[in-house]
């Protein structure tokens, strides 16, 4: 069995290198992969406190003020979106809902249009029997 069939084991991503004689080797990462990764991450937050605890109150200050100004815009475009679907759902709901009541009016005046011509059609059925009768 490989270690394709097993199904617990650890999937890695790989690397595909050319060697300098010219052939591809294949490396999977190492933990201190991981870990390089981690220790990334650790210092882009040190970086961002050490860059906040630079910013004096007032740029602080402009800073919240600026994203809690774009806050609000956003919300209030979200909102308008929100209203504008909503609009359109009830748009959609209206032209489906009148289509269906066109399509059953199409099919109920056929339906009245053949009726009154089977009604007429009978009319000169009885009309033509009673002809036949009278002579």
């Amino acid at each position: 069995m490989g270690d394709d069939d097993d199904p617990g084991a650890d999937v890695y991503p790989v690397k595909e290198m050319t060697t300098p004689k010219g052939t591809t080797a294949v490396v999977a990462p190492t933990a201190s992969a991981a870990a390089k990764d981690e220790t990334k991450v650790a210092l882009q937050s040190n970086d961002r406190q050490r860059m906040l605890t630079k910013w004096t109150r007032h740029e602080l200050e402009d800073h919240y003020f600026r994203f809690y100004e774009e806050n609000l815009v956003l919300k209030k475009h979200a909102h308008r979106q929100e209203d504008r679907i909503k609009r359109m759902t009830t748009k959609l709901l209206r032209l489906t809902s009148d289509k269906k009541k066109q399509e059953l009016d199409g099919n109920g005046s056929k339906l009245c249009t053949c009726a009154r011509a089977r009604t007429s059609l009978s009319l000169k059925m009885l009309r033509t029997s009673l002809k036949v009768h009278i002579v």
